[in-house]
C-alpha cells in the first residue's frame, strides 16, 4: 500500500518520535533533501527513523566536504555509511541491512 503525505522533515521527525509511524520494513531514500536541514535536525531525523525501526537508508546529497555546495550539504558522519561519489560533487550515503 502506498500513502502519500506532504510534510517537512521536522514534522515527520516529530511524528516518528511520538511513535505515530513505524519504519521497520522501509527503505528510506532522500535526494537533495537533507542539505536543507541543519546538522542538529539531520541527526534528530536520523535518530527518529532508527527509533521507528528503520535500518535501511540511502541519502543522495552533497557531502560535507563539497566545493559545489559548501553550506548546504549532508552533515551526518560519513563513517556511518558506505559512500559512493558521483559527478558534480554528489554522493550516495548508504546504510543497508539484509534480513
Amino acid at each position: 500500500n502506498l500513502k502519500y503525505e506532504r510534510m517537512t522533515i521536522e514534522q515527520f521527525t516529530g511524528r516518528l518520535k511520538r511513535g505515530e509511524q513505524r519504519l521497520d520494513n522501509v527503505l528510506l531514500l532522500t535526494a537533495g533533501t537533507m542539505m536543507y536541514v541543519k546538522e542538529k535536525g539531520q541527526r534528530k531525523f536520523y535518530d527518529a527513523c532508527q527509533f521507528a525501526g528503520c535500518k535501511n537508508f540511502i541519502f543522495l546529497e552533497y557531502p560535507s566536504d563539497s566545493e559545489t555546495s559548501p553550506d548546504l550539504n549532508f552533515k551526518l558522519p560519513m563513517e556511518w555509511f558506505d559512500v559512493k561519489k558521483y559527478s558534480r560533487g554528489i554522493s550516495i550515503f548508504m546504510r543497508l541491512t539484509q534480513e
